[in-house]
């Protein structure tokens, strides 16, 4: 009995893995990102970006999957005194999913999964805040965990939102000879096509 049931097992598996599709496509959307920080030199206003890449997704019959991306991310970081650094990074979310179907037309998703970003561009700027100068420095490697959901339409157009939460600290600030850490979480309008 044991024999049967580890080949009908098998056989399921086989099958599953036989069903389950790949499909490669292109994803971009809005970053709408604020800071967490001990200290009140940053503006705490939702500030915008943007983000596009190629993602791969992986899907199978009984709707676990995986989704994963290579993306460019611009972050905007402000200041109180209005003046604004542009944060660019390189991140890789990847991402378990599950889908479930409303129909023909549309599924349903929800997914979670670590993202790794790495800064790309000038690491630490200076600027004033009233007669003092502050000193900021990102990190140049953050992991965060993105969780979220949204919908499959077509089997090829994916509309969907997620938050990212931070993990590790995304720089600090130096400020009254004091220094501060700073997180960047980050809620995230997604739009994608899949082939």
């Amino acid at each position: 009995m044991k024999r049967i049931l580890t080949l009908m097992t098998v056989l399921l598996t086989m099958s599953a893995a036989a069903n389950a599709q790949f499909q490669f496509g292109v994803e971009g959307g809005l970053n709408i990102n604020h800071l967490q920080s001990v200290s009140d030199v940053f503006s705490k206003s939702n500030r915008m970006g943007f983000f596009i890449g190629p993602k791969v997704m992986f899907n199978s019959p009984i709707g676990i999957g995986a989704d994963a991306a290579l993306l460019y991310s611009s972050k905007t970081n402000t200041m109180d005194s209005d003046e604004s650094k542009y944060l660019n990074y390189f991140e890789i979310p990847v991402n378990l999913r599950y889908q479930f179907s409303l129909g023909g037309l549309a599924d349903v998703y929800v997914a979670a999964g670590p993202q790794w970003s790495h800064f790309i561009g000038n690491k630490s700027w200076t600027w004033s805040r009233f007669t003092d100068e502050v000193t900021s420095t990102v990190k140049e490697n953050s992991i965060s965990v993105n969780v979220g959901g949204g919908f499959l339409l077509f089997s090829h157009c994916q509309v969907g939102f997620n938050y990212n939460i931070p993990v590790t600290k995304s720089g600090t600030v130096v400020f009254n000879n004091e220094e501060h850490s700073w997180r960047n979480g980050t809620w995230q309008v997604r739009l994608g096509y899949f082939f």
